[in-house]
C-alpha cells in the first residue's frame, strides 16, 4: 500500500502550472472559513478542472487513474452490490483479476480503505486505481439505470400504493362511476331533455364548488402568511462552516432557449459553491438542451445528469431520478 504523499495537494497543484500561487491562497482561506476539502473548492470556484484534480490526486498517491467513460466497470460483478452503497462509499469494484478485485475509488487508498473495501466486496483487493466521483456516479447510473427509472417512475406505487396515482381508480370508485353512466345513458333515452338540465346543473355545481374551494383554501393559507425581516447583522454572523449542504435539482426538457439565463441566474446564488451542487436533468434525447448547457460552460458545481428514456417524461419522474 503506498504511503500518504508528503506534498500537499494545493502545492503540487501550483508546482505543476495547474493553479496559481494566488488562488491558492484565496482557497485556503475559503477553507478555513467552510471546514471543506480543498479540491472541492478549488472544483466548485472553477480554479480547477475536476479531470486535472483527480489525475494530480492519483499521482501524489501513486495509483493509476482510471476513466470510468474509457474502461467501463464489469457490470455483472458491479450488480453484487447495492447502488446506494457504492455511492455512499465513493468506490466501485472493476473488474477480477489473478491477483484480486481491482477497485476504482475517488478516496486515497491507504490500509483503511482496503479493509474497507475488502470487508464491503468480501474479497482481496489487488490495486486501487483513482478516480472521479462523479464518475462512479456516472458509472451506476449507467449500469443501474433500469432500477433507478422504476424506482423513479413507479417506487411511490411500490412503498405507498394508497398514496400513489398509478391506480386512478379504486374498486368501490368504479364501480359507483358505471352505476352513473348507466343511469345517465338510461335517462337519456326515458326523459333526455330532464337529463340534460340535470347533467348541466351538475357541471356547473361542480366548477362552483372547485372555485369556491380554491377560495377558501387561499383565505385559510393566507391567515398563515407572514414576512419575517433579515438584518443584514444576522447575515453576516452566520458562519460557514456550519451552513449546511444543498443539491439542487433541475428538470429540463426542450428548455434549450432558458437554459443559459437560468445557469447564469442558479451560480449567482448567494451561498459557498463547495456547499452547494445543481443537477442539471436533461432527458437522454434532448441533445438541443444538453448543447446549450454546455455552451453556458456552468461552474464546477455544476453537474449533467442524464435521464434515461421512459413513461412518463415527466418533471418529477425527472427529479426522482436525480435523487
Amino acid at each position: 500500500m503506498h504511503e500518504a504523499p508528503k506534498v500537499r495537494i494545493g502545492e503540487y497543484l501550483v508546482a505543476r502550472g495547474l493553479l496559481r500561487p494566488e488562488d491558492l491562497e484565496w482557497a485556503l482561506e475559503i477553507q478555513q472559513r467552510t471546514r471543506e476539502r480543498l479540491g472541492q473548492i478549488l472544483v466548485s470556484r472553477g480554479l480547477i478542472r475536476r479531470l486535472d484534480l483527480y489525475h494530480a490526486l492519483a499521482e501524489l498517491w501513486g495509483c493509476p487513474f482510471v476513466d470510468l467513460l474509457k474502461e467501463p466497470p464489469d457490470p455483472e460483478l458491479v450488480r453484487r452490490y447495492p447502488a446506494s452503497e457504492l455511492q455512499e462509499a465513493w468506490m466501485i469494484p472493476l473488474r477480477w483479476t489473478e491477483e484480486g478485485l481491482e477497485v476504482a475509488s475517488a478516496r486515497r487508498p491507504d490500509e483503511v480503505l482496503r479493509a474497507e473495501a475488502e470487508r464491503r466486496f468480501g474479497a482481496p483487493v489487488a490495486r486501487f486505481r483513482v478516480t472521479t466521483e462523479w464518475d462512479i456516479r456516472q458509472a451506476l447510473l449507467r449500469i443501474f439505470r433500469s432500477d433507478i427509472l422504476a424506482e423513479a417512475t413507479h417506487g411511490l406505487y411500490y412503498r405507498r400504493p394508497e398514496e400513489s396515482a398509478h391506480t386512478v381508480l379504486t374498486p368501490p370508485q368504479f364501480i359507483a362511476l358505471s352505476f352513473v353512466l348507466l343511469a345517465f345513458l338510461i335517462g337519456l333515452i326515458i326523459v333526455p331533455r330532464l337529463t340534460g338540465i340535470v347533467l348541466n346543473a351538475a357541471i356547473n355545481t361542480f366548477f362552483l364548488a372547485g372555485i369556491l374551494f380554491k377560495f377558501v383554501v387561499s383565505l385559510v393559507g393566507a391567515r398563515y402568511e407572514r414576512m419575517e425581516a433579515i438584518l443584514p447583522e444576522e447575515v453576516a454572523a452566520l458562519r460557514e462552516d456550519e451552513l449546511p449542504r444543498y443539491t439542487v435539482l433541475v428538470p429540463l426538457y426542450r428548455e434549450a432557449e432558458v437554459v443559459r439565463p437560468l445557469i447564469e441566474n442558479l451560480a449567482r446564488l448567494d451561498y459557498p459553491p463547495e456547499k452547494l451542487e445543481v443537477f442539471l436533468l436533461i432527458e437522454e434525447d434532448d441533445v438541443e438542451t444538453l448543447e446549450a448547457a454546455k455552451a453556458a460552460c456552468p461552474p464546477g458545481n455544476f453537474f449533467f445528469v442524464l435521464i434515461p428514456p421512459g413513461i412518463p417524461r415527466t418533471k418529477p419522474k425527472a427529479c426522482n431520478v436525480g435523487l
